[in-house]
């Protein structure tokens, strides 16, 4: 075999491990860059878990706000219920003050009545009384009409 031949031999060997070096070089490479892209989808989905997270937090909170005003309106309404009872008890009260108050004038209008019956009884039995002294008083008149 000829020098020029032994010489580039071992530079041809030398050349296509390059070769196959710099083919793995550019399949790691490839194959890099697919994990880079996988990453970063999946940097990617976990943002938009963390978005609709944000957002499913957002609307809890929005619930829990409507809950709170519902139970302030509960509230305000046993509130008003306790009013209006309150205020029902008084009327309650009023109405039977009113009842008392009719019951008594209704009873001082029959005392009133029983007066006026033993006034008139009293005027009745005078009134006998009173013809005896107009008649008493006539004929004395009459008595000194004469003289």
């Amino acid at each position: 075999m000829p020098f020029f031949c032994l010489v580039f031999q071992p530079l041809s060997a030398e050349t296509i491990k390059m070769d196959l070096v710099f083919l793995l070089s550019r399949a790691e490479t490839t194959q890099t860059r697919r994990v880079l892209q996988l990453l970063s989808v999946e940097t990617t989905q976990t943002r938009r878990v963390l978005q609709l997270l944000s957002a499913e937090t957002t609307q809890t909170r929005y619930v829990l706000q409507l809950l709170s005003a519902e139970t302030i309106k509960m509230d305000l309404v046993f509130l008003l219920s306790r009013t209006e009872t309150t205020q029902t008890r008084r009327v309650l009260q009023l109405s039977s003050a009113e009842t008392i108050k009719m019951d008594l004038v209704f009873l001082l209008s029959r005392v009133e009545n029983s007066k006026m019956d033993l006034v008139l009884g009293l005027s009745i039995a005078e009134s006998p009384k009173m013809d005896r002294i107009l008649e008493s008083l006539i004929a004395e008149s009459l008595k000194m009409d004469r003289v």
